[in-house]
C-alpha cells in the first residue's frame, strides 16, 4: 500500500526475485520534517542480487524491467484493493505504468 509522508511524499515498492521497484507519488512536494525528496521523478529500479544497498537506481536504464515491475506493482494494489493518496482536487493519485 502507498505509505504516508517519509524522505518522500507518498510512495509504494514491490519486490519480485532480485528486483525491486519504488514510485513516488508526489517527488517534487516538500516533505514535513525537513526530509529530502528524492529528485529522479516518480522511480526507483534496483536489481537487490547485483546491489543489495540500493544505490543504483535502474529506472531509465533498464525500462523494460521498469515495466514490468510497475505492471506487477499496480496489479498487487487493484487486487489489495490499495487506498491511494490524492490531489488537492481529490483524485486518486494511482502510479502510472510507464
Amino acid at each position: 500500500y502507498p505509505h504516508g509522508k517519509h524522505r518522500s511524499n507518498y510512495w509504494t515498492s514491490w519486490r519480485d526475485g532480485d528486483w525491486k521497484v519504488i514510485y513516488h507519488a508526489l517527488p517534487d512536494i516538500p516533505t514535513t520534517g525537513g526530509f529530502i525528496q528524492f529528485e529522479g521523478g516518480n522511480y526507483q529500479l534496483f536489481n537487490l542480487a547485483e546491489d543489495p544497498y540500493e544505490q543504483k537506481n535502474l529506472a531509465d536504464s533498464n525500462p523494460k524491467d521498469l515495466q514490468r515491475m510497475m505492471v506487477g506493482l499496480t496489479s498487487q494494489l487493484q487486487l489489495h484493493e490499495a487506498v491511494y493518496p490524492i490531489d488537492a482536487a481529490g483524485n486518486e493519485l494511482k502510479p502510472v505504468v510507464p
